[in-house]
């Protein structure tokens, strides 16, 4: 964590060479090797650490993670479900599987293990990708359920205040949604993607001024993401050219 990789890779290979059924040093230097961008070694270190800790169910789960990042999804389902298989009570590889299924579009099998993680314990980082699971699929009332849930156990999470206020709406809630992104700002004036909903509460009530300056406001903040400065400035065109400003429109 100082930055001293050298020395930590000689400490590690020390500890596997000396322990080598001390499941958490395979994962450590795997994860090193992996953030050096030497995946070869990074995935051999997994599976002889898998080979020499068969029952570490982390091992197995941190594999998946890794397979993932690395393009191998297909390969990190079975090892998320033998992380399990060994810890019936592995709410983290639940919801990576969940997470994996929902990147297929296998949205049942995904609210499956994400449901069977929240039977283990009720968290934050279960509920909100439940939340969006149910907010993607068009399931509305069930995504404000779950984001309630996940608001009272963080309340001072402006991304789940604003995923709140997203479903609320999408919902049709468009009141409760202005009032509740207002909220937010008041508490952190540079939150982009709370601009970003005001101006579309503001265009579907055909309030176009007040969508301008939300806007404005969300460019003001200069997005070091040049995505998301592209697509405040197609949201300006769109709302000049609906307010018949079509030289400024066509700029932007």
């Amino acid at each position: 964590s100082q930055g001293k990789e050298e020395e930590a890779e000689s400490l590690l290979t020390n500890s596997i060479r000396y322990g080598p059924h001390f499941a958490d040093a395979y994962s450590s230097l795997a994860s090193l090797y992996a953030e050096q961008k030497r995946f070869a070694e990074a995935n051999e270190m997994y599976l002889k650490g898998i080979e020499n800790c068969p029952d570490s169910p982390d091992l197995h789960n941190n594999y998946g993670v890794f397979l993932v990042d690395t393009g191998e999804g297909q390969l990190a389902a079975a090892h998320y479900q033998e992380a399990i298989q060994l810890m019936p009570a592995h709410y983290v590889a639940m919801v990576n599987l969940g997470r994996l299924l929902r990147s297929s579009n296998k949205n049942k099998e995904a609210e499956i293990w994400y449901k069977r993680a929240l039977q283990v314990t009720r968290k934050v980082d279960i509920l909100t990708p439940l939340g969006a699971l149910y907010y993607n699929t068009g399931r509305y009332e069930e995504a404000l359920q779950v984001y309630k849930e996940a608001a009272n156990l963080q309340s001072d999470s402006t991304d789940i205040w604003l995923a709140l206020a997203q479903v609320l709406a999408m919902a049709g809630q468009n009141s409760e949604a202005k009032k509740m992104t207002l909220d937010i700002i008041s508490r952190e004036a540079t939150c982009i993607e709370c601009y970003r909903l005001l101006s579309a509460i503001y265009s579907k009530r055909g309030n176009n001024t007040e969508a301008l300056v939300a806007l404005n406001m969300a460019l003001q903040q200069n997005p070091s993401d040049l995505k998301v400065r592209a697509e405040l400035h197609f949201s300006k065109g769109n709302q000049l050219r609906e307010m018949n400003q079509l030289d400024e429109a066509f700029e932007h």
